[in-house]
């Protein structure tokens, strides 16, 4: 189940998708985001204390991507998004992951796109996601002090990298970078054509 909304954090609407992926300024996005003012600005940091949201992510992958052995194609809908972004006004980071679902699920919210040189890009994308994704040290993490913990977040991510990348391993992620890069920026727009619903910024 996903986490329950307490008063504390209350449903709200999404007004904002940044869709920008990973390595694209993201924590700055929410920092200004929420400095403008949109309520519980939605960053994968804040996944790291709510666990809930990674079986959430984990059901997302499955329902998204074909090219994963765990794939179902069962739609997912907004209640399902909702579990984790229910009391969000605004997201980024790993929302980034899934554009079309989350642009079908939240048709009203505006879209950020932000952009990077792909080279530069891929450049942190590999040391800050994908090293630390695939990695000795995190393998050994993921399949021994993980399921001590009773954790599946790094197997989760992983998962997440391997569906979006449509690849079996950190080799075919890499190898498949700028056509998955060029073509999650292409449908972003693809879907979202309209000038006054999106914002493009280049870094």
């Amino acid at each position: 189940m996903g986490k329950p909304l307490f008063a504390s954090d209350p449903p709200r609407q999404m007004q904002v998708l940044c869709l920008g992926l990973l390595r694209t300024g993201t924590a700055s996005i929410a920092q200004a985001l929420t400095i403008l003012g949109y309520e519980n600005v939605y960053h994968g940091l804040k996944a790291i204390d709510s666990p809930e949201d990674w079986f959430v992510f984990d059901r997302a992958a499955d329902a998204s991507f074909p090219t994963l052995p765990t794939y179902t194609g069962q739609p997912f809908t907004r209640v399902e998004w909702d579990k984790v972004f229910g009391s969000c006004e605004a997201a980024t980071d790993l929302a980034s992951l899934f554009p079309r679902q989350l642009i079908a699920a939240y048709p009203d919210a505006k879209i950020v796109l932000v952009e990077r040189d792909f080279d530069k890009w891929f450049r942190s994308f590999e040391e800050g996601v994908l090293a630390s994704t695939f990695g000795v040290i995190p393998t050994v993490v993921m399949f021994t002090i993980e399921p001590i913990l009773g954790s599946r977040t790094g197997k989760i991510f992983r998962k997440m990298m391997l569906g979006f990348f449509q690849s079996k391993d950190y080799a075919g992620c890499k190898a498949r970078a700028r056509e998955v890069y060029d073509r999650h920026y292409a449908t972003v727009r693809e879907l979202v054509p309209d000038p006054s619903r999106r914002l493009d910024f280049r870094l």
